[in-house]
Formats: structure tokens, C-alpha cells, sequence
């Protein structure tokens, strides 16, 4: 995820906080839920990466990609509801 929503004050900004739920819950389910081990987050002034570890176990990966679909699915729907505060890019435009 990058920049701000800039929807309200520091503090205030209600889509901020909604994106950045769905983000913290989401590495939050893949580390305590599905115990996903070497999971690396970083955090820096509006911007947060997530990278996976290439050692996933095999049967987990199902349970991975179903929460971050689910992730995008919600980024998404806030996204159609505030679309002049949350643009969402394909990978592949990065």
C-alpha cells in the first residue's frame, strides 16, 4: 500500500483507517491464523510491504491466497464507495 487517503484530518481520515484495517488484519490473520512463519512487514511513511516467505508450507497456501483475495476484494468495495480517495493498481504497474 502507498500514500495517504487524505479523505480527513491526521487522525480523522476514515478511509485510511479502513484500508489500513483490512491491510493490518489481513497480516495479522496470516501470521496468527495461519501461522505463516518468516512473514516480513514493513512500514515507512504512508507505505506498507508484505513479503511472503518462498518456504511456505504447501497446504497453507490455499488459506493464503483466500486471505488476500479476500483483501483485495475488500480494498476494492471501499475503493468503488471512495474512488476519489483509494486507486487500486495491478501488480504488474508498480
Amino acid at each position: 500500500m502507498r500514500g495517504h487517503a487524505d479523505s480527513g484530518p491526521y487522525g480523522q481520515d476514515l478511509i485510511c483507517c479502513a484500508a489500513s484495517t483490512l491491510a493490518i488484519g489481513t497480516v495479522n490473520a496470516l501470521q496468527e491464523v495461519l501461522h505463516i512463519e518468516g512473514l516480513k512487514v514493513e512500514f515507512d511513511e504512508g507505505k506498507m510491504d508484505v513479503f511472503l516467505p518462498n518456504n511456505e508450507n504447501p497446504a497453507a497456501i490455499p488459506y493464503t491466497d483466500f486471505a488476500l483475495e479476500t483483501f483485495v476484494f475488500n480494498l476494492k468495495d471501499l475503493a468503488k464507495d471512495h474512488p476519489e480517495y483509494i486507486t487500486i493498481q495491478d501488480r504488474k504497474d508498480l
